[in-house]
């Protein structure tokens, strides 16, 4: 069976965990600790408030890092999706975001996009 490789050097070292475990709360502390970025569609659905911008020049073009606060003060960082990067470098003064989660297209059902509204 093929494994999939982690650059597990993002993350905190721990000589106790190994992967083939199923990880317990204390690991999600630590790797959310770790200063490591999420995925866009982990992200819940929700209002959020952007904390910090990272722009990123990736071998896929640009991207941004974004720290988000919650209203009840959970905070995350994700990496933003295409059209949100291109959105917030059109529009330094946009503070809030609506992720709305994935949607279908309109003209094809068949494929899905990160729908989400913005807010100064």
């Amino acid at each position: 069976m093929h494994k999939r490789q982690y650059a597990m050097d993002k993350f905190p070292t721990d000589k106790e965990f190994e992967m083939e475990k199923f990880p317990t709360v204390e690991n999600f502390r630590r790797y959310a600790d770790a200063d490591v970025a999420f995925k866009w569609k982990d992200l819940p659905k929700g209002v959020y408030k952007i904390t910090s911008r990272t722009p990123v020049d990736g071998r896929f073009g640009p991207s941004m890092r974004l720290g988000l606060v919650t209203e009840s003060g959970d905070q995350f960082l994700v990496w933003a999706p295409a059209r949100l990067v291109e959105k917030l470098n059109n529009d330094a003064e946009i503070r809030f975001i609506l992720n709305e989660g994935l949607e279908k297209s309109k003209n094809d059902p068949s494929r899905r996009y990160f729908a989400f509204s913005t807010l100064h």
